[in-house]
């Protein structure tokens, strides 16, 4: 680990303390101390010749800094490189404050666990020593878990989330003694207006509206709900098995798109009760308002890179431009349109099941409803039709069939919604994705690392530039039909 990695590690863990309501008085001092002292490394001092304090130091790096304490795994890379850039390994101050907290944080911590007035000491007990990951998996969760298994824990794996909102704290697989099993989902008020944070636990705890149980679509079963506090829910579900939806054919997915219009169609104008958000796409663009530099799209020196020059094309930026540049326009004609019950991020780590068997007995498993609202209809179909995981050439294919799929379902149900407006609905969540330009500009830039290439490593960087360019070609498409749907259908935008 160098000294730029151990740095960004105790922020890291120091802010994760601090977030989980976990961190002692000396935790939290050491990570103030060392915070405040990197906050001057990176805006002033320190940086390599030629950076002149701009670059990965200055106003970038305190950005950097600022977003790392939120979203560490979305943010680490470039942290690294704003803190290799300000030459950290030659501050003693920094290296030995991020140590301190380091070895602060891992110390023993008296835990409780119990919801409100009943709370029952685990100081000292056993099940500690059956826990892969102390520091994530705490005691409170290790107690639970037995209540809700029946037997102390044999193993937990943490598994990956999505952490723009910053509601989501931890999820995990946990597998007790006697080989049941459970996923853990422990949630927490987040930064972000678009998920209120409770809102995943009362869908839990309610059920889905009966138009989604009809058409085949749960949710995974609630083992149980704990409120260990006013500000932190653990939810026990059931660990789904079955088919993810990123290995489906074009076919089961027409067949998944049909579930969801049928779930939909009854569910429209008049349905306004239960926790179901709103203003989901507005919450959206603002979450990534300071999550990627935007200026990248106007500085047609990072253009000229070769990466960037090879695959990201004229109608490429013109699109993020465009997108970025009329997201109001966007935003007022995605709250003009006819609104369901969505799930709003209905992608294809999300589905799992067997969806080419309406009727039968094997449902849609969705998981992560956390920013699920009212939406317009079809924008589900959005992000269904939109899978980053699977090859750029299966686009066209999955996006006929998505569409297909969720008119018929509408159909059925009963709707009469105008197949121009689902469309609309459909084609509009391409602005959402418009961050993905200035990220892939950031990423030849050497900001950002490369990531995975329909879920394992890319073989190249050229490959990994070359199948999100084609993705992105497709979205401008989806956007330019946007707007001119909204001229026949909307006055315009």
């Amino acid at each position: 680990m160098t000294e730029a990695e151990l740095v960004a590690t105790a922020l890291a863990a120091g802010a994760a303390a601090g977030l989980t309501g976990t961190a002692h008085g000396t935790v939290h001092d050491v990570y103030i101390g060392l915070k405040e002292a990197v906050h001057r490394r990176l805006r002033g001092g320190g940086a390599r010749s030629g950076d002149g304090g701009s670059g990965v130091c200055g106003g970038y790096g305190i950005r950097v800094l600022d977003a790392y304490e939120t979203d560490p795994d979305v943010w680490r890379t470039r942290l690294v490189q704003a803190l290799t850039g300000s030459e950290v390994e030659r501050d003693e101050e920094i290296l030995a404050a991020a140590r301190a907290v380091l070895r602060a944080e891992r110390r023993p911590s008296h835990l409780t666990v119990g919801a409100r007035k009943s709370r029952t000491d685990l100081g000292g007990t056993p099940v500690m020593a059956l826990v892969d990951k102390p520091e994530d998996f705490d005691m409170a969760s290790a107690a639970e878990a037995e209540r809700v298994l029946g037997a102390p824990v044999r193993e937990t794996v943490r598994l990956g989330h999505g952490r723009m909102t910053g509601v989501t704290e931890g999820v995990w697989r946990v597998t007790a003694a006697n080989g049941r099993r459970a996923v853990l989902k422990l949630l927490r008020p987040g930064h972000d207006t678009g998920a209120g944070w409770w809102r995943e636990p009362e869908i839990y705890t309610a059920g889905l509206p009966a138009p989604y149980a009809n058409a085949g679509i749960r949710l995974p079963q609630l083992l149980a709900r704990v409120d260990r506090n006013e500000r932190s829910v653990a939810l026990w579900l059931e660990d789904v098995a079955g088919t993810l939806a990123r290995r489906w054919t074009p076919a089961q997915y027409w067949a998944a798109a049909r579930r969801f219009g049928l779930a939909q169609g009854g569910l429209g104008v008049g349905h306004r009760h239960g926790p179901w958000g709103t203003g989901s796409l507005r919450a959206y663009l603002d979450g990534w308002a300071g999550r990627v530099d935007w200026a990248l799209l106007e500085d047609d020196h990072a253009w000229q890179h070769p990466l960037v020059a090879e695959h990201l094309d004229a109608t490429i930026r013109d699109y993020a431009r465009r997108a970025h540049g009329q997201r109001e326009e966007f935003v007022g004609c995605w709250e003009a349109l006819p609104h369901t019950v969505c799930h709003n991020d209905a992608w294809s780590n999300n589905l799992f099941g067997v969806p080419e068997n309406p009727g039968t007995s094997v449902p849609v498993t969705a998981i992560d409803w956390s920013m699920a609202g009212y939406a317009p209809f079809g924008s589900d179909m959005g992000n269904l039709a939109l899978d980053l995981l699977r090859p750029a050439a299966d686009f066209a294919g999955l996006d006929a069939a998505v569409f297909k799929g969720y008119v018929t379902g509408l159909h059925e149900s009963g709707s009469r919604i105008e197949p121009r407006l689902v469309r609309l609905g459909m084609v509009m969540t391409a602005v959402k994705w418009a961050w993905l330009v200035p990220d892939m500009v950031a990423r030849a830039a050497g900001t950002l690392g490369t990531t995975a290439i329909h879920g394992n490593p890319p073989a190249d960087t050229h490959r990994f530039f070359a199948e999100r360019a084609a993705v992105l070609r497709r979205l401008a498409a989806w956007a330019d039909e946007a707007r001119a749907l909204a001229d026949a259908c909307l006055q315009g935008m």
